[in-house]
């Protein structure tokens, strides 16, 4: 199951806020680190108590009940050229998200292998939320490409 939806500007705003915030207080993981070529990545969020009230109200997207707890919450800021390699998180958590910050008109495609490839173009607001056993990985983007990913443990209810 993938579930797809849209969060408000104010979030998605705030969280662009956080981004231009790290990156000038150069707190973050430089880019190329493993996970992500050619992009900035924040060190683990969601313990920062700023993230609180974001987190929770990410959550309450969602529409379903859930016990869900955040593992881990980073922020992506691709540069052009900037990718990821194909990966799950089937060890860390039990459920994914990803919220686009920004828009891409040429490449960035988020993809899924299900029983056939799965591509989300990114589009500013969306969010992508899908089991930790998923594998995912990011093309190549043309534009600036920006997003929040989450990590969840927990269960839901439909």
């Amino acid at each position: 199951m993938i579930y797809i939806s849209t969060i408000n500007d104010e979030i998605a705003d705030g969280l662009l806020l956080k981004i231009n915030y790290l990156k000038k207080n150069n707190i973050g993981i430089p880019h190329n680190s493993s996970a992500t070529q050619n992009g900035f990545q924040t060190q683990n969020l969601c313990y920062e108590p700023e993230m609180q009230n974001e987190l929770t109200k990410i959550l309450s997207y969602f529409p379903f009940k859930n016990n869900f707890k955040h593992r881990w919450f980073h922020i992506i800021d691709y540069e052009q050229s900037g990718f990821q390699q194909p990966h799950d998180h089937i060890k860390t958590e039990s459920y994914s998200y990803i919220i686009y910050l920004s828009s891409c008109i040429s490449g960035g495609e988020t993809c899924f292998q299900l029983n056939h490839e799965l591509q989300i173009k990114p589009e500013k607001n969306m969010i992508v939320f899908f089991p930790a056993s998923i594998l995912h990985w990011g093309k190549c983007t043309f534009d600036k490409k920006q997003v929040a990913v989450g990590a969840l443990l927990g269960e839901f209810e439909i």
